[in-house]
């Protein structure tokens, strides 16, 4: 059975439609998040396809933004603590790719990045979303490439704790969870508290057609139930939602 909590899913990631940024016609905005009057939004450049960190303050004016000029840093996720801007994504050193973790001050000033483990550093792995938990710490999902020949890009749901260190990572290969005869593409993750202490993982599918998938846990990440939403206001929000990603 879903909890009411799903129907919560994601309000505070609509994406912010406005004059201000009507007129930075070279970026696209991909999330945000809203602390004390002030707004922090993810986004990406049309032309080079670069992230930047950018804070809004309650005049609407842009107090900063923050570019990352490595073309394999990608921005996801983002929350906030109280304190810091928190920052799910991707990044790439060496040659290898990592999901991340970023932390900022409110006037933008990097405090620190958290590497995580990727099974083939040689493909990409990034980490879509990021939430707080009650607990202090926090919640997220993503995709990592595990065979491009096989499409396989299984989504893991990583819990941390409010220093930053996994408690545990789990994976899911959705290939096991839907049984439609045909390779699809699942692409698109978002995870969230439940109100039992467990987790909502929310994905998408599909080729020419798109489909959502909500997969429910227990608070050690494991499954106790999927589901295939049939309410048509429930599937279009999750959908919209993660276009993003």
């Amino acid at each position: 059975m879903l909890l009411k909590s799903i129907y919560n899913f994601g309000p505070e990631k609509n994406v912010y439609k406005d004059t201000v940024f009507i007129n930075h016609s070279g970026l696209n905005i991909r999330t945000a998040v809203n602390y004390k009057q002030s707004d922090y939004f993810i986004a990406n450049t049309l032309d080079d396809q670069r992230y930047k960190l950018i804070k809004r303050n309650a005049e609407k004016k842009i107090d900063w933004n923050y570019s990352f000029d490595d073309a394999g840093s990608k921005l996801f996720g983002i929350a906030f603590d109280g304190q810091f801007v928190i920052v799910s994504g991707c990044t790439k050193k060496n040659n290898k790719f990592y999901p991340c973790v970023y932390r900022y001050d409110t006037s933008g000033t990097a405090i620190d990045t958290f590497l995580y483990d990727n099974p083939t550093t040689g493909l990409p792995a990034t980490y879509f979303s990021i939430e707080k938990t009650n607990d202090g710490g926090y919640i997220l999902s993503g995709h990592k490439t595990t065979s491009i020949r096989e499409n396989k890009k299984p989504i893991f749901l990583l819990k941390l704790n409010s220093n930053f260190n996994k408690i545990f990572e789990i994976s899911f290969d959705l290939s096991t969870f839907v049984d439609i005869g045909v390779k699809y593409t699942f692409f698109g993750t978002y995870a969230k508290e439940s109100e039992d202490g467990g987790y909502y993982i929310f994905s998408k599918y599909g080729n020419l057609n798109v489909f959502s998938i909500i997969i429910k846990t227990n608070s050690k990440g494991e499954v106790t139930s999927i589901t295939y939403p049939e309410d048509n206001m429930l599937q279009t929000k999750i959908l919209a939602h993660l276009i993003t990603c």
